[in-house]
């Protein structure tokens, strides 16, 4: 299996759904992105920059996922 880039992820696109939304492709394009930061640094044996890689990767999908929640309409059966 080839390795995943930003240019060959279009299929991630596919999770979302062929309606994706804009916001939703570029975070999967990101997502892989961010991957291959933490593969290559694991290749190249550097703990500093794969830890590194992971937390920006955590710290990104975190932010992503609290501001679809922001957004999204409150749970059936709860008032505001």
């Amino acid at each position: 299996m080839g390795r995943l880039t930003p240019s060959n992820a279009d299929g991630l696109g596919a999770v979302y759904g062929r309606d994706a939304e804009l916001g939703a492709v570029r975070r999967a394009e990101q997502t892989v992105t961010e991957m291959g930061a933490i593969v290559e640094a694991i290749e190249a044996k550097d703990a500093d920059a794969a830890a590194a890689a992971c937390a920006t990767h955590v710290r990104n999908a975190a932010a992503t996922a609290l501001a679809r929640m922001a957004e999204a309409p409150e749970p059936l059966g709860r008032a505001r």
